[in-house]
């Protein structure tokens, strides 16, 4: 039975949507590959404005199964730029390319691995943005002796990992409901940014996305959101500590945020659905 294209890529790719995760993979059953091909190139356009781009890795014409892949071009090519990250794919049997940030011919590789391998490629998982200590141990482990399943199978702290498959669920869940209820899949998507937009944008939705306990407002002076960090060595720790100075910057900082917000709207909606997870 064929199912939405649209259902199923908010069902598995909402995180990839939202921003929370590089990319995301689901699997498409039609018998009309030119559909697929208008829908991929027609998506493609859509969301390239706002930096995601959509492709098929693998297909066949006999079962009319194909794997399609949704990916944050800028996210993934930091995460198959990382040393660590390149040195396993080297060590994976990978061909790596002189640019590290050139993640085009990684793909081609994936692609040819699932089109051509009987085994299936596990190295996929550092492709969907998973920790590569995480794809590490599935490979050594075999999929066993595993610390936590949820979204994939976590083998460091299974506390976080627990937290972190709720973020994503939390998101799949409000996702799915706002595509129900009748906002598109372009107004949901959150758009790329500029460096320097990014670095306030990303600061804002560590508190959107997973805040510290709230603080209460005094007067209405206080910001909405608690912003001390979640992590002590969060990169971004600084600027927040620094966003507690004096009340004028606290509101300057402040009416950016609703700006902010004002260009994406979608975040609004999933604030009030209370996509939080909390830390304690």
């Amino acid at each position: 039975m064929e199912r939405n294209f649209e259902t199923v890529m908010i069902e598995q790719c909402a995180p990839v949507l939202a921003s929370l995760k590089p990319a995301g993979l689901f699997r498409y059953e039609t018998s009309d590959c030119a559909d697929l091909a208008r829908r991929v190139r027609s998506w493609n356009e859509q969301l390239g404005k706002k930096g995601l781009c959509v492709r098929v890795l693998k297909g066949c014409v006999r079962t009319h199964r194909y794997l399609v892949y949704v990916y944050r071009e800028s996210k993934l090519r930091a995460v198959l730029a990382q040393p660590q990250v390149r040195d396993f794919l080297c060590k994976e049997g990978y061909t790596l390319p002189e640019q590290s940030d050139d993640y085009a011919l990684l793909l081609q590789q994936l692609s040819r691995r699932l089109c051509c391998e009987a085994d299936f490629p596990h190295e996929i998982g550092v492709f969907l943005g998973y920790p590569l200590y995480d794809v590490v141990g599935f490979i050594e482990n075999a999929g066993r002796n595993f610390t936590c399943c949820g979204c994939w199978k976590a083998y460091g702290d299974p506390n976080a990992a627990q937290r972190h498959f709720a973020q994503l669920n939390k998101c799949t869940a409000v996702y799915l409901r706002l595509f129900r209820s009748g906002t598109t899949i372009q107004r949901q998507a959150i758009a790329a940014r500029s460096p320097r937009m990014l670095t306030f944008s990303s600061k804002y939705s560590l508190f959107i996305l997973a805040p510290a306990r709230a603080k209460p407002r005094t007067g209405g002076k206080n910001p909405p959101f608690d912003t001390r960090p979640l992590v002590a060595d969060y990169p971004l720790h600084r600027a927040a500590e620094s966003y507690a100075g004096s009340v004028k910057e606290k509101n300057r900082k402040y009416e950016q945020t609703k700006l902010a917000y004002r260009n994406c709207k979608n975040l609004l909606e999933i604030r009030e659905e209370n996509l939080f997870v909390h830390t304690n």
